[in-house]
């Protein structure tokens, strides 16, 4: 192997994600002439010519985006060693700052750091309730340590890890006085479609990437509000069904404003999932990975509807 293979392959992904070898040599603060350089090494080395320069832009050939897949995974390895070394060496964490999708059941997260003041009296914490996209811009800006965010979608970020701390079973549920709620068998499938159904999205909204569809959409009459809240005082008011969190519609089911409706064309219910991520540069030091632990408790960390 070259010794300069890594450098080269570091400068490739560059020229490969910005298709300029004047942004590469920007966000790697070297000369034009080095990137260049080092592309030419590059394609020497392997025998293949990666980047088509005949263009406005620097574009890669078919063996070049053929191995471009091949380098991120490379590089995304190289960088966990780093961040796994640098975590080896270091002792616990005395701040841990968090950001979380205001979604996760405050009692879970609550639950969670009382534990770690329990066990890691040492730390300070510094806490912030926001949107999911807020939370991952807060985490890929270097703000914060540690991420919490709903994974509805399986969106994948670059640049960083994680793991899933919770799995939250959505039962559904209508108005006390809802008409679906006087009955005492549970319902077969089509008749939730003749009602309304008040949906909540989760996750962050789909894109080009990432158009599948969300199964807990029905056909029927829709409403999407953006707010769990408003959700339940929509469904407690009867303007609707839906699928409420476990956390949630437990307690406003105690309040007597729920009810929960069985139906028989529900094999499973559906999930509302959340995973803690951080920087891949930055793995998690002692008090992170035991807050996650604590988050995971019982096994799979799934709330289960009763």
């Amino acid at each position: 192997m070259h010794p300069n293979f890594l450098d080269q392959i570091i400068v490739f992904q560059a020229v490969a994600e910005l298709g300029s070898y004047a942004e590469a040599a920007r966000r790697l603060n070297r000369q034009v002439s080095a990137i260049s350089y080092a592309i030419t090494n590059l394609e020497t080395h392997l025998g293949l010519t990666l980047v088509d320069r005949g263009g406005y832009r620097a574009a890669l050939t078919e063996e070049g985006q053929a191995l471009l897949g091949e380098v991120s995974v490379l590089l995304r390895r190289v960088e966990r060693l780093e961040g796994k070394a640098a975590a080896m060496q270091e002792a616990s964490e005395t701040t841990l700052s968090l950001a979380v999708e205001h979604s996760l059941p405050p009692a879970v997260l609550a639950h969670g750091l009382v534990r770690l003041a329990d066990t890691h009296p040492e730390v300070a914490v510094d806490l912030s309730y926001l949107t999911g996209g807020d939370v991952i811009a807060r985490l890929t800006g270097g703000e914060v340590q540690l991420g919490i965010t709903a994974l509805e979608r399986g969106l994948a970020w670059q640049d960083l890890d994680g793991r899933q701390v919770l799995a939250e079973e959505m039962p559904v549920v209508v108005g006390a006085r809802h008409a679906l709620a006087a009955r005492n068998a549970p319902v077969p499938l089509e008749a939730l479609e003749h009602h309304r159904q008040i949906y909540l999205p989760s996750g962050l909204p789909p894109t080009d990437e990432n158009t599948r569809p969300d199964y807990r959409q029905h056909r029927t009459d829709l409403w999407h509000v953006n707010d769990l809240a408003t959700q339940i005082a929509l469904i407690a008011g009867g303007a609707g069904w839906g699928f409420v969190p476990a956390s949630a519609a437990a307690e406003a089911v105690a309040q007597g404003r729920l009810a929960y409706l069985a139906c028989d064309g529900i094999a499973q219910l559906p999930l509302r999932r959340f995973a803690a991520l951080w920087r891949t540069r930055t793995p998690p030091g002692p008090a992170a990975r035991f807050l996650m632990q604590v988050l995971e408790a019982g096994g799979d960390g799934t709330l289960e509807a009763p």
